[in-house]
């Protein structure tokens, strides 16, 4: 089955609709976990450079915007699991996306200087939080909008894995 997708493979194998809705539950997850993540690794290659340029980030840590994420992130799964439910996930997954762009504007990339790594590690950062947002709109939409597990499994984590990877 040439240019056949796993969650194709999935899906016909069961007939279920549960088998669609269950990727994209599961690639949901995988979407917190990196959002969760690339906090974690980008935050402070940001501010270690604000300290190199003699600034300082105060949004470093954003417990409130880290809190949200969590809660959003878990109930987009939790909802895509339950029929009927498509408005509450798209609506859990856009917030997702929502906060996460917010969360990158107080990271103020545009003001570094002199490494490029940080910025590059926030382009995953940014890149998942608008597949997010398509997400929301898909599933909120009564689509399943399985494009976005590809551009999540792919995109959104090959860009800050190989980041970590060329630079650290």
């Amino acid at each position: 089955m040439p240019g056949t997708t796993h969650w194709q493979i999935a899906q016909h194998a069961s007939g279920h609709w549960m088998s669609s809705r269950s990727v994209l539950g599961v690639v949901s997850l995988f979407a917190l976990q990196m959002r969760f993540m690339g906090g974690r690794i980008a935050a402070p290659a940001i501010a270690g450079q604000f300290h190199h340029q003699g600034q300082n980030l105060a949004a470093r840590v954003q417990p409130r915007i880290e809190a949200a994420l969590l809660v959003a992130g878990i109930i987009t799964p939790l909802a895509l699991a339950v029929p009927g439910w498509h408005a509450l996930a798209g609506a859990s997954a856009a917030v997702s996306g929502v906060l996460a762009l917010i969360r990158l504007g107080r990271w103020r990339l545009w003001a570094l200087r002199g490494r490029a790594d940080p910025c590059c590690l926030s382009v995953g950062c940014a890149w998942l939080a608008v597949v997010q947002l398509a997400l929301g709109e898909s599933v909120a939409g009564g689509r399943l909008g399985l494009a976005a597990v590809h551009v999540t499994t792919v995109g959104a984590s090959g860009m800050p894995s190989f980041n970590v990877m060329a630079t650290f």
